[in-house]
């Protein structure tokens, strides 16, 4: 229990260490308004302009250069592309990956799970911050297709075995299930789809 203990901490402060990160870069980065419908990463860019030209160099860690897509965006340059990992990389034990980043667009937010803890509670990447900018009024919530009913604020809140969503110590979206794993009540694990909306 206390190496488990210890690897929660590890990964909370991981996760707000990521956010203070984020929070400093969006300070110099707004990112695009453009209909994504995957979660992204928002990748390091750098801006360098002179009298004849601006250049601006983007890390794209694992995208070959034929994966990238270049286009206009109304008055944003969009660039993107799709990191594959190989196949052996899906069982092996990942010591540091980067973490996307949820789409925000209009009325929806769309983020994936990024951890399923030991109690089967599904981690999203989705924040606190970034939920709140739907409220005002009812909001939906689906993760791999399946919804959520309602967001509580403690386990108590919720019925033995009902899944639900709440906020947990690092501030990030969870999908749980009283009492229960939602992971094995959902039959889900990381990279499930979560998708977060007002409903019309």
């Amino acid at each position: 229990m206390a190496n488990r203990d210890a690897h929660d901490w590890m990964w909370g402060e991981a996760l707000s260490m990521l956010a203070r990160a984020e929070r400093l870069q969006q300070q110099v980065f707004q990112p695009t308004t453009g209909s994504a419908r995957r979660p992204v990463w928002a990748p390091p860019v750098d801006v360098l302009e002179t009298p004849r030209e601006v250049t601006i160099i983007a890390a794209l860690p694992g995208v070959g250069e034929e994966a990238v897509e270049l286009r206009l965006d109304g008055a944003f340059l969009v660039i993107a592309g799709e990191r594959v990992l190989p196949e052996a990389f899906r069982s092996a034990a990942i010591h540091r990956i980067e973490l996307p980043q949820p789409v925000v667009v209009a009325d929806r937010i769309e983020g994936e799970v990024v951890r399923v803890d030991h109690f089967g509670n599904l981690v999203t990447n989705i924040r606190r911050k970034v939920f709140d900018t739907l409220a005002g009024g009812a909001i939906e919530i689906r993760v791999a297709g399946h919804e959520v009913p309602r967001v509580v604020s403690t386990y108590a809140d919720a019925a033995p075995g009902e899944v639900c969503a709440l906020f947990g110590s690092t501030d990030h979206l969870e999908i749980a299930a009283s009492g229960a794993s939602a992971a094995a009540a959902l039959d889900l694990k990381r990279g499930a789809i979560v998708q977060v909306a007002r409903r019309a």
